[in-house]
């Protein structure tokens, strides 16, 4: 996470220079369960609460969602081969993952064989207070945001700007 308290300061690439900002990390050593379903440790964990205090469940979350899109308070993602998977409760099937907190594990629907996995592995990319900046040029992905977060990138106060920037 990028944090920053100061006026007029500029992020931006180098010209001609692609520059990502990745939230993710490789995930490895899969196995196969007895239910069909691939699996790997993984600890990381990310506030879920329903409210904008970490911790609070807020119960009002899903006046936002949807009592029947109750994953969309889990921020995790992961990516299979370049490409995101939607999150379930469990059971994942092709195209889907699977958290299980109490046993850290991450679970594929689908053989990860030859392909990359990644994970997000942070919740925010940029917090920037002062006035005055400007972000550009810049990519920023794979970042697990939760509601408590207010968001892969924060800016306070006021006066910034944001300008090519793709999240």
């Amino acid at each position: 996470q990028v944090k920053f308290f100061v006026d007029g300061v500029t992020i931006q690439n180098y010209p001609g220079e692609a520059v990502w900002l990745d939230g993710s990390l490789p995930v490895s050593g899969f196995s196969r369960n007895g239910s069909g379903d691939y699996q790997a440790r993984w600890t990381h964990e990310f506030d879920h609460s329903g409210s904008f205090t970490k911790g609070e469940s807020g119960d009002g979350y899903f006046a936002f969602v949807g009592e029947h899109n109750k994953m969309a308070a889990w921020p995790a993602q992961v990516f299979l081969g370049g490409r995101q998977l939607r999150q379930v409760e469990s059971n994942p099937g092709p195209g889907e993952f699977a958290r299980d907190y109490g046993r850290d594990l991450v679970i594929l629907g689908e053989d990860p064989a030859g392909r990359e996995v990644r994970a997000s592995s942070k919740e925010q990319a940029l917090f920037i207070g002062g006035s005055n900046n400007t972000i550009q040029g810049i990519g920023i992905r794979r970042y697990a945001s939760g509601l408590t977060s207010l968001g892969t990138i924060y800016m306070m106060n006021g006066g910034h700007t944001g300008r090519d920037v793709v999240i």
